[in-house]
């Protein structure tokens, strides 16, 4: 009899692990659908392989890999900041704190433009109190 009660516990205790860590086991792919409807309704092809979350000391970066044409890199460069400002509020991810950005542009030969900002920065771009062009010229910085 005691046995079966001691079995009842670990199995309650065993299943509210289990929910607790599923929350943050689904956050991704929560995060990562969000940013693809934001491309999607720019109609830029991005799979969620070029988006992950890199982690550094106690916070979390997220970071979007995004191919771009010749001519629109910029217009690449500030959507994948949209979209990772979008994606993280949606999932109510608290850990990240930056975000970084890596356009591909093809050109005689394939060159890489890289950007960050942290999130309270993209946060403000995203609801509108910071113009894109002040957002660029202020709180990006161009690695």
């Amino acid at each position: 009899m005691k046995r079966l009660k001691s079995v009842k516990i670990v199995g309650i205790i065993s299943v509210f692990f289990c929910l607790v860590f599923a929350s943050d086991a689904f956050a991704n792919p929560r995060m990562f659908a969000a940013a693809q409807d934001v491309f999607q309704a720019y109609r830029v092809d991005v799979s969620s392989v070029q988006m992950e979350i890199v982690q550094r000391n106690q916070s979390e970066v997220f970071v979007l890999h995004v191919k771009a044409r010749r001519n629109n890199f910029d217009m690449a460069l500030m959507l994948g900041f949209m979209a990772a400002g979008t994606a993280v509020e949606k999932s109510h991810n608290t850990n990240v704190t930056g975000v970084r950005v890596i356009v591909e542009v093809p050109y005689k030969e394939t060159l890489f433009v890289e950007a960050s900002s942290t999130i309270e920065h993209v946060k403000k771009l995203v609801n509108g109190e910071t113009k894109p062009e002040e957002f660029m010229r202020k709180f990006v910085i161009f690695t």
